[in-house]
């Protein structure tokens, strides 16, 4: 774990993202980093400074480029469709052109 690496001194810092849920109940993606700053006298992990940065935004629009990027693939491998999209529930929609069925 980046945790222990960087507490057994393998690592000057710990830096990773991860999903935590918010004490309202949702999920957020967060980018957590930092460093320990004091140990104790037996070498052990006194005391951590760092950061989490709520990086959830960012996530979701990775996600949508992911999809887009997929959906215009899909477009150009299936030339005979008009178009190709996302729905609600992950799946590609396409629809045929003019003539063909849905």
């Amino acid at each position: 774990m980046v945790f222990q690496r960087h507490f057994a001194g393998e690592q000057p810092f710990y830096d990773f993202e991860c999903r935590i849920k918010h004490k309202d109940g949702r999920w957020v993606w967060i980018h957590d980093r930092g460093r320990v700053a004091t140990r104790t006298a037996g070498g052990d992990p006194l005391m951590v400074f760092g950061t989490q940065v709520d990086i959830t935004y960012r996530k979701l629009a990775e996600q949508a480029q992911r999809k887009a990027i997929e959906c215009a693939e899909y477009n150009v491998a299936e030339p005979r469709l008009l178009s190709a999209s996302y729905v609600e529930d992950g799946s590609i929609q396409a629809k045929q052109r003019i003539g063909g069925q849905r």
